[in-house]
């Protein structure tokens, strides 16, 4: 997936109301819940040693801003 379809991606969720996530049926609701689920462990998983040191490790490692 390229770094634009999940920039696409987040921008949807981001601007997703309470309202419309209510209006899904509860079949779908689940599927879309499971799909978070399966996202979030993805995305939110340790990343791989790098030994690179320097200001961009740094700053994907968010110890700057």
């Amino acid at each position: 997936m390229s770094i634009a379809v999940a920039a696409k991606i987040s921008a949807l969720l981001d601007g997703l109301s309470l309202e419309q996530l209510n209006e899904l049926p509860p079949v779908e609701r689940r599927r879309f819940a499971a799909l978070c689920r399966h996202w979030h462990h993805l995305a939110d998983r340790p990343q791989k040693a790098d030994p690179k040191a320097g200001v961009l490790a740094d700053l994907r490692d968010g110890r700057h801003e």
